[in-house]
């Protein structure tokens, strides 16, 4: 899944993706092209699989994480 399709799903502003997933818009946009994980399968269970975690997500070694500050 590419952030720009969970933004479209969310309603097309980052503020608005934030509140239907229950985190801050700052999340949002540290996120880059694509969700982290963890939010990905989020995204795909609220949208009914309209949106789908890449399959990385599913197995449990995204390709796609941020290391600790």
């Amino acid at each position: 899944m590419i952030t720009d399709e969970a933004l479209k799903w969310g309603g097309g502003k980052q503020g608005a993706l934030a509140a239907k997933i229950g985190i801050s818009q700052t999340s949002v946009s540290g996120w880059g092209d694509r969700p982290p994980a963890l939010r990905q399968l989020q995204i795909e269970v609220l949208s009914a699989g309209a949106l789908r975690a890449d399959e990385d997500c599913r197995r449990g070694t995204p390709k796609f994480t941020r290391e600790a500050a």
